[in-house]
């Protein structure tokens, strides 16, 4: 005997469960909070990148220099800072809400 023999012989209870099933799903879907504009605590960008066995101001010079620059034309930036210590450079963008 499988499971779906019960729902065969018994029609009634096949009913009966896939109106409870209807009814679950409504309510939980009217019980559900929408929201248009959620609220965002912050938005920030971190970019890291390495360059292997370089000190910090070749990392500066040639990896953090030129990123900032490409990202400060993107529109929606707000804030940049920047870190670049021996091998790795971390630019971090604080966007506009």
């Amino acid at each position: 005997m499988n499971f779906t023999d019960i729902f065969i012989k018994r029609p009634v209870l096949a009913t009966t469960v896939s109106l409870l099933i209807v009814v679950l799903g409504l309510r939980s879907l009217f019980g559900l909070p929408i929201n248009q504009y959620p609220r965002t605590q912050n938005a920030v960008v971190t970019i890291s990148t390495a360059y292997y066995g370089a000190d910090a101001k070749t990392v500066a010079g040639f990896i953090t220099q030129p990123l900032e620059s490409a990202i400060a034309q993107a529109q929606g930036i707000d804030y940049l800072s920047s870190t670049s210590s021996s091998g790795v450079s971390t630019i971090t963008a604080t966007l506009r809400l």
